[in-house]
């Protein structure tokens, strides 16, 4: 049998880690998410999207990097970033409507980019392509 010091540390232990867990917000609630990657594009599409979504993919200092996105909101909001290898924001751009919109922008460094898509409390999808060309 247990002592009431080891039960109240075991509960308080529990407590603790779910306080923990529930303050970290570093979970993704997608409901209805029908998703399609494939080389180049990013889509999905959902009843119900609050988190972050990311695809990366290389490019080559001086290329140029094509974004073609067809944006769904319902309802909330969704954003879109482009980030080079050093962490810099290239561009990013939140959406509270529906509409299509296409970015150039230059690839200032070799490496890895990051398309970033954060959904917050959002309803709709999104279509996102992209071409890295010299």
């Amino acid at each position: 049998m247990r002592s009431i010091s080891d039960k109240l540390l075991a509960g308080l232990t529990v407590v603790i880690l779910g306080a923990l867990l529930i303050g970290c917000g570093c979970g993704n609630l997608r409901i209805g998410w029908r998703e399609f990657s494939g080389a180049g594009r990013e889509r999905a599409s959902y009843a119900s999207f609050d988190g972050v979504q990311t695809r990366t993919f290389r490019a080559e200092a001086g290329t140029r990097i094509e974004l073609e996105c067809e944006i769904t909101v319902e309802e909330g909001s969704l954003a879109i970033s482009l980030t080079a290898p050093d962490g810099e924001a290239l561009w990013e751009e939140r959406f509270e409507g529906s509409r299509e919109t296409s970015v150039n922008v230059t690839a200032p460094a070799d490496g890895r980019y990051l398309l970033r898509v954060t959904g917050e409390a959002t309803g709709g999808g999104f279509d996102i392509s992209w071409d890295v060309t010299d």
